[in-house]
């Protein structure tokens, strides 16, 4: 037999060392393929993060342009119509500076009117007689003449100066020349450069006669308002009667006159009676074929009378008050003399003068 082979111990350390180095060698491998792939499905995540960022930022990229465009559509459209509104303000600011230009010239010449129209209403009216009938008028004229000359003074005092009169004519006519049967007088208002003209024609005059001289006192008060006669014949009536009936007592207690009656002959009481009962006058020209005409002037002259009798400058105050009105073109329609008379009087018989006026049926007369 021969002597068994020796195996050295070196070479089994060699082979379990090279068998561990190769299974930690599988191992290492095989976490290196493991990680590989995990660091391949990261970087693969990685990219198609950054694709969908890339995307996402194109999309906003192109909203914000689109964004932009349209502000600078908006933009655009706005500078236009700054534009457009500019121009237009332009043009609206040279018709201002025009319409302002020519307002300081109307008030120029507004002022410059009202100057010239203070300066005629201070200047007394030429008186003239004219004879338009075959009968003898030489005392008639005398006496008219004298009435005229004397009353002027005590008007012009208690009603003011008179609406740029110019000339007064009386002429003296037949009856049938009056245009309303069984009138007193007549008169007519015309108006010229130099002023107004009034023309009283008159069938005939008694100065021992109340209602002679009432007429002539009446219609020459009538004058005083000239074209700012009120517009509702009724208020005119009545404010020249409450007027008259002043200047008849005044002309006589100066002696000029002998008859002391009085035109207004209501109490008050009558007065509110007939307020209560009767229908509103008209406010026309139909005023006067009223069968009660004789009874409205009488309640019409007593309305007015009570401003008077509230305060004795009433109708000069009010009149000064009317003229503005006029001259400013208003119509002096009753509405317009109802808010004149509040402006001149506070209150009449110890009521508010609204209450008062509103009390009135012919102070509030009707359209028909």
């Amino acid at each position: 037999m021969g002597k068994p082979r020796r195996v050295s111990r070196v070479f089994v350390l060699l082979f379990i060392f090279s068998a561990t180095l190769n299974g930690i060698l599988a191992i290492s491998f095989g976490y290196t393929k493991l990680a590989a792939a995990r660091l391949q499905t990261t970087h693969d995540e990685s990219i198609s993060s950054a694709l969908k960022q890339t995307t996402q930022y194109k999309q906003e990229r192109d909203d914000a342009q689109a964004s932009v465009a349209q502000k600078n559509e908006q933009l655009t459209n706005l500078n236009a119509e700054l534009s457009a509104k500019t121009k237009h303000l332009t043009e609206v600011e040279t018709q201002l500076a025009s319409t302002t230009a020519k307002l300081k010239t109307q008030e120029a010449q507004l002022a410059a009117n009202s100057s010239e129209l203070e300066q005629l209403r201070g200047r007394p009216p030429l008186f003239s007689f004219q004879k338009s009938t075959s009968r003898d008028v030489a005392s008639d004229e005398a006496d008219v003449r004298a009435i005229v000359t004397a009353a002027y003074d005590t008007i012009a005092a208690v009603y003011g100066d008179p609406y740029i009169l110019h000339q007064i004519t009386i002429n003296f006519v037949d009856t049938d020349d009056l245009d309303i049967p069984g009138a007193s007088a007549q008169i007519t208002i015309s108006n010229s450069s130099q002023g107004l003209t009034m023309e009283v024609k008159l069938p005939g005059f008694d100065k021992d006669s109340f209602e002679n001289v009432n007429t002539i006192v009446h219609e020459i008060i009538h004058g005083f308002h000239g074209l700012a006669a009120l517009n509702a014949p009724v208020m005119e009536e009545g404010i020249t009667v409450a007027a008259t009936d002043t200047v008849m007592s005044k002309l006589f207690q100066q002696g000029v006159i002998t008859h002391s009656e009085n035109f207004i002959t209501l109490t008050a009481e009558q007065a509110n009676q007939l307020n209560g009962s009767l229908d509103q006058p008209s406010a026309t020209s139909s005023f006067y074929q009223s069968p009660r005409v004789g009874t409205y002037y009488n309640l019409a002259g007593w309305s007015w009378q009570q401003f008077y009798e509230e305060d004795s400058q009433f109708f000069s105050k009010f009149n000064t008050a009317l003229y503005n009105k006029s001259v400013a073109g208003a119509s002096l329609t009753p509405a317009v003399v109802r808010e004149v008379i509040a402006q001149t009087v506070t209150s009449v018989n110890g009521q508010p003068v609204a209450d008062f006026v509103n009390g009135q049926i012919t102070l509030n007369p009707t359209s028909s």
